[in-house]
């Protein structure tokens, strides 16, 4: 009984992630599709900031254990951590070469959706990318998600949710379910992490540093004019 609580309670924080974002739009469409830069900046940060609020009201109990204990064990967490993320990073790296080269012959849907967003929303989409999106999406995709399931089924569920939301980010083609491989990779391996520490604040914490060194990257790769 408990895990299916547990799992309903994951489902209708994947219904608010999406439902705030979607209402948020509609209730301020008619000013965001004059597309003032600044007044659209401010608009989609609130929403962002509305969404850490709400998820750690969903999370408080989580959070402040889960911070104590990451406080006393943070460099053998990170240690974990950082050791996965490498080799998930790796293979997202090597699937995402091997695809763009020889299969689509373009970039993951999701990944435009940033360039784009980074474009036209810095100041948002940094803040967004770096901080509050990796928080959320942690405590959404996997710390809802973790009494629901055994370790295994965790792992797998939670990988398949993961790279499912980020493949369907702007899908246009059949081609596109390739990208399960890349984005299911770091999601794998974000969740072995998440059962190996039993900690949110680990996954967050390299959740954030792959987030920033991506935005790092992009900003490099526009100021470079490449």
């Amino acid at each position: 009984m408990n895990k299916l609580l547990n799992f309903i309670k994951g489902i209708i924080g994947i219904l608010l992630f999406y439902g705030i974002q979607i209402g948020f739009q509609l209730i301020f469409y008619s000013i965001l599709i004059k597309k003032n830069n600044i007044i659209n900046n401010i608009l989609f940060i609130i929403m962002e900031l509305i969404m850490v609020i709400v998820f750690t009201l969903m999370n408080l109990k989580k959070l402040k254990h889960d911070y104590h204990d990451f406080e006393a064990n943070y460099k053998e967490y990170l240690k974990i951590g950082i050791k996965y993320w490498f080799i998930g990073f790796i293979i997202m790296g090597i699937s995402n070469l091997i695809i763009s080269n020889f299969i689509t012959n373009n970039i993951a849907a999701n990944e435009e959706t940033n360039r784009m967003l980074l474009l036209n929303y810095p100041i948002y989409s940094v803040l967004a990318m770096t901080i509050m999106g990796p928080y959320v999406e942690e405590l959404v995709f996997r710390a809802n998600f973790k009494e629901a399931f055994n370790k295994h089924l965790f792992i797998i569920f939670t990988t398949l949710l993961f790279a499912g939301v980020h493949v369907f980010n702007g899908f246009n083609s059949i081609t596109d379910l390739v990208y399960f491989i890349p984005y299911g990779s770091l999601a794998f391996f974000f969740a072995l992490t998440y059962v190996k520490t039993n900690n949110i604040f680990t996954t967050i914490v390299i959740h954030t540093f792959h987030n920033t060194l991506s935005v790092m990257m992009l900003i490099l790769y526009y100021s470079l004019g490449v």
